[in-house]
């Protein structure tokens, strides 16, 4: 479980010296405004522990050129994630560039890859 002790110094270290950045403009990092605690545990749990903590486990188990390419679809995720559950709207430009990432990513697949996407 090499992987969770890595994950718990690399978080826990940017928490720290974010929450320090945080009190040192000037805000209260401990006192977030009533009802935004659980989307900060939300984005805490979701995206940073399962997204990149999935992210650090597949590098010792895939090549590095195709973990970094699944990177390349988070801030497509993230723009899904914000119209479904915030409403915030998509654009033309972001959807045409969501399209060209997700091109880009379905390119740069091995032909294997392709093909098996292509039987689904």
């Amino acid at each position: 479980m090499r992987i969770l002790r890595y994950v718990a110094l690399v978080y826990g270290s940017a928490a720290l010296l974010l929450g320090a950045a945080a009190v040192a403009a000037g805000e209260r990092p401990l006192r977030p405004p009533r009802g935004d605690l659980i989307w900060y545990f939300l984005m805490a749990a979701g995206p940073t522990l399962l997204g990149h903590g999935c992210f650090n486990w597949a590098v010792r188990r895939l090549e590095v050129f195709y973990v970094n390419l699944a990177a390349f679809g988070e801030p497509i995720l993230a723009s899904l994630y914000a119209f479904l559950l915030l409403g915030e709207p998509l654009r033309g430009s972001l959807l045409s560039g969501g399209a060209l990432v997700l091109a880009g990513i379905l390119l740069a697949l091995p032909p294997a890859g392709r093909a098996r996407l292509a039987e689904e």
